[in-house]
Formats: structure tokens, C-alpha cells, sequence
């Protein structure tokens, strides 16, 4: 129910060129205000393990949280990567599907008016849809960031 997406990226790269390339391009919650760089990712990476947010000029609440993990394989590294929304941005989604939902039984079942069951229903489907294309646009954006980052040359 929760918009979610993963992928599995095969590199032929050792381990640590993968998270060099990914350490300068995360600004990391160490780095000081006053160090002057262009990063595209706001998170961390440490031991292998990854929590990264692209970086935006202007708020977008279906931003991807980015996890992954780096393992090493005989050939170089595989990343896998996991894509969700921000903890408060799943919640608003669950809590007004609930809402529009309950809404829905209530115009149904206790007062038996179908146009406007209908009418909650859909709204709640149309809220529904509308995350979940704007959670995929987001993710293409950032997907094409992190692809761009891992497979430069």
C-alpha cells in the first residue's frame, strides 16, 4: 500500500571507489556550514550502509528516502538500494487514506448515501494516485543522480 521501490545495481568498481563516489557527492551531518561545496545528497554513509535524500531548493513531499547497502563481489560491487517516503510523509499518507476511508463506510453503511460514499472513495483513490506519480517522479529524478554519480567514467 506504501509506495516503495528497490533495485539492485551491479558495478564493476571495488567497493571503495563506490563509496568514495558517493562520500563527494553526500553532504554528511558532520561537514561545517561554512565548507563551501556543491553536494547532491543530504545524509550519511558509513560501514557500507547508506541513508541519502537528494538535495532540493524547494520542498517536495514525496522525496525519497534513499537506503542501500555496498557489498563486494568477486567482480567488483553490488549496491542495493531501497526507495520510501520520509517517515511524516507515510504517515499523512496512511492517516488520510484511513480518513477518506472511513469517511466512505460512514456516507455507505449509517446514512446510505452512495453519491457521496462514491465521491469520499474517489477522492481517497485520487489523493492515493497522486502520491504515489509524484513519489515515481521523484525517484527518476534521484535514481538519475545516483546512476550518474556510480557510473561516471
Amino acid at each position: 500500500m506504501i509506495p516503495i521501490q528497490q533495485e539492485t545495481l551491479v558495478l564493476a568498481i571495488t567497493v571503495e571507489n563506490a563509496v568514495s563516489r558517493l562520500k563527494r557527492v553526500i553532504e554528511s551531518r558532520n561537514i561545517s556550514i561554512n565548507e563551501e561545496h556543491d553536494y547532491l545528497f543530504n545524509g550519511w554513509i558509513e560501514n557500507g550502509e547508506f541513508s541519502i535524500s537528494r538535495k532540493i531548493k524547494a520542498p517536495q513531499n514525496f522525496l525519497p528516502l534513499v537506503k542501500g547497502s555496498i557489498e563486494e563481489t568477486s567482480s567488483g560491487a553490488i549496491i542495493f538500494v531501497q526507495y520510501k517516503l520520509f517517515q511524516s510523509t507515510r504517515f499523512f499518507l496512511i492517516f488520510w487514506s484511513f480518513i477518506t476511508a472511513l469517511i466512505f463506510l460512514f456516507f455507505l453503511i449509517v446514512i446510505n448515501q452512495y453519491v457521496y460514499a462514491l465521491l469520499s472513495l474517489s477522492l481517497g483513490l485520487f489523493n492515493y494516485v497522486i502520491a504515489w506519480l509524484s513519489f515515481r517522479q521523484q525517484i527518476k529524478k534521484t535514481r538519475t543522480l545516483i546512476h550518474q554519480v556510480l557510473l561516471e567514467n
